[in-house]
């Protein structure tokens, strides 16, 4: 897969998210919170398909920095993982 979400979604990238504790770690060492987090989604260029199966790389920016997040979707749920 590769996409832009802008354009051409993946079929669940609309699915609720849901946190693990190690996202949520990791938002608290970066200093940035779940609003910012959804902002970056929504701000996203390109999903591409990670090496690892069920897992995308999805290009994202915090302000002027760009960046790569991995996004798990699982079930009916969406689990963002940093």
């Amino acid at each position: 897969m590769d996409c832009d979400p802008r354009s051409d979604p993946p079929a669940w990238w609309e699915w609720p998210l849901s946190f693990t504790p190690h996202v949520e770690s990791r938002m608290e060492e970066r200093q940035f919170a779940e609003v910012e987090l959804r902002t970056m989604l929504m701000d996203a260029t390109r999903v591409v398909s990670a090496r690892r199966p069920g897992r995308f790389l999805v290009t994202t920016r915090q302000g002027r920095e760009p960046g790569s997040s991995c996004l798990n979707p699982t079930g009916t749920s969406g689990y963002f993982s940093l």
